[in-house]
């Protein structure tokens, strides 16, 4: 790929960073920056190229099921019976 070929992906997903449902599998972000993509918004509908069109330390998979923790140990407190605002679950 040549120069100002990333330089165009890296501006346009910088300047755009909503890829929400967009399809990118001709792109190649391979030289694109893992800080630059994991703060872009994509969903499930947003088709990726393949792995090797990635960067090796970005997979948009492992990202979108990381971000589904609501984190705080939420989880732990469902499966104890806490709800919403403290009330016990039925």
């Amino acid at each position: 790929m040549k120069n100002y070929e990333v330089q165009y992906e890296q501006s346009v997903l910088s300047e755009s960073n909503d890829l929400r449902g967009l399809n990118l599998v001709d792109k190649d972000f391979r030289f694109v920056s893992v800080d630059t993509l994991n703060k872009v918004d994509f969903d499930s509908k947003t088709e990726w190229p393949n792995l090797e069109r990635m960067p090796a330390e970005f997979d948009p998979k492992i990202l979108m099921e990381s971000s589904k923790d609501p984190g705080l140990g939420i989880r732990e407190l469902h499966k104890e019976g806490v709800g919403v605002m403290g009330s016990k679950l039925q």
